[in-house]
């Protein structure tokens, strides 16, 4: 009789995975410490790599609002940890910028380290702002996050849950779905404003919730939720043209 050799993988349960959006002051790490300096300031993470052992390089989006980018950059550059900073200015705003940062995460952990140790998947960017970062993570198990948790406050780090929810990947990723065409932010700002109820009948979410909720300024969930709503009404009304 034949031997089936081939790997069995186990399905995740009816295809459904875990979500949780926490608050981390990382202290110790660049990314809150000079926000906690500079609360008005925002850092978005564009992009990661690690380069060679503990060492991780990173595009940032920074927006600092109420100081000169040169004065963030400063204070960013002689941060214990940090080994290189390069900045590329936005041309016409002394308020926005793009980062290359390079980190040495020898003295501590990084976050992202933390989750691919426990086989958990990191959302888009993290941002953080006013000493706090912000992760979206996707998770298949409690006992994961709890053990994720742990390992983040055996680092020095408060760790906070905002939301947890249990989602079904494959209606939010399906090819049917006008949902797949918008950018991931985009995506993200329309359901979560349709999960506080921003298009209910009712008194629901307003621009400040949905703004709260995803750490993101009015203006900016105001520009991504108009671009997401547009592009989803002219696919559905496309259809029946």
């Amino acid at each position: 009789m034949a031997t089936d050799n081939s790997t069995q993988v186990p399905a995740v349960d009816d295809g459904q995975i875990f979500r949780a959006s926490l608050d981390i002051a990382h202290h110790g790490c660049p990314n809150s410490d000079v926000t906690e300096v500079y609360p008005a300031a925002r850092i978005e993470s564009v992009s990661d790599a690690h380069v060679e052992e503990a060492q991780k390089k990173q595009l940032l989006r920074l927006e600092t609002e109420r100081v000169p980018v040169e004065q963030f950059v400063s204070t960013y550059e002689a941060h214990e940890i940090v080994t290189d900073v390069a900045v590329y200015p936005h041309v016409g705003s002394d308020h926005v910028a793009h980062l290359s940062t390079t980190i040495d995460y020898a003295p501590l952990t990084s976050v992202s380290q933390i989750l691919a140790d426990h086989g958990a998947y990191r959302g888009h960017g993290a941002t953080a702002s006013n000493g706090s970062e912000k992760w979206w993570v996707f998770f298949e198990s409690h006992e994961t996050l709890s053990e994720i948790i742990e390992d983040l406050e055996a680092e020095g780090s408060d760790v906070r849950i905002r939301r947890k929810e249990r989602v079904t990947l494959q209606s939010e990723q399906s090819p049917q779905s006008p949902l797949t065409e918008l950018s991931p932010r985009q995506r993200e700002t329309l359901l979560v404003a349709q999960e506080l109820g921003y298009f209910g009948p009712n008194e629901g979410a307003t621009l400040e919730d949905i703004a709260a909720e995803l750490d993101l300024s009015t203006s900016s969930v105001w520009e991504h939720l108009s671009k997401a709503t547009e592009q989803v009404i002219g696919q559905v009304t496309a259809n029946y043209q």
